[in-house]
């Protein structure tokens, strides 16, 4: 049963992740994709430019915002957690707050060491890409 729980945890907090990711990168999208519009009105591009600008940039920008990510989706998680009485079959089942606590934060930590050998260079490749390019163009 305890495998069970654990899974339904990471399981639901990942999924949490995922959620915050993706609001994170729409709002990187309308923001970012303006401030390209703006710096290229002036000069005669289509507007597949700015688009290849912006989704060049987003991901470093999301990588820079991974620990605000990550604290937002915790709370997220806790929050529908207790809302939904989740909590308390939990404590029924042997689970005290610091071990949800530590089984959330050692996950977490897990996934930034992830996060930052597999997406960082990469990131950082596109980034030195959208730089590189941006000065060209202006």
């Amino acid at each position: 049963m305890n495998k069970v729980l654990f899974k339904y945890l990471l399981s639901g907090y990942f999924k949490t992740v995922v959620k915050v990711i993706l609001i994170t990168y729409c709002f990187g999208i309308i923001f970012n994709l303006f401030e390209e519009i703006e710096f290229f009105k002036n000069l005669n591009v289509t507007i597949l430019k700015p688009l290849i600008f912006t989704s060049l940039f987003i991901p470093s920008m999301i990588l820079k915002l991974m620990p605000f990510i990550i604290f937002v989706s915790g709370m997220w998680f806790l929050f529908n957690l207790r809302n939904s009485s989740d909590l308390l079959t939990l404590k029924v089942y042997g689970y005290s707050n610091f071990k949800i606590f530590f089984i959330l934060a050692f996950s977490s930590f897990v996934f930034g060491w992830i996060i930052l050998f597999a997406f960082n260079p990469i990131t950082s490749t596109m980034m030195k890409y959208y730089l590189q390019n941006k000065s060209e163009s202006a």
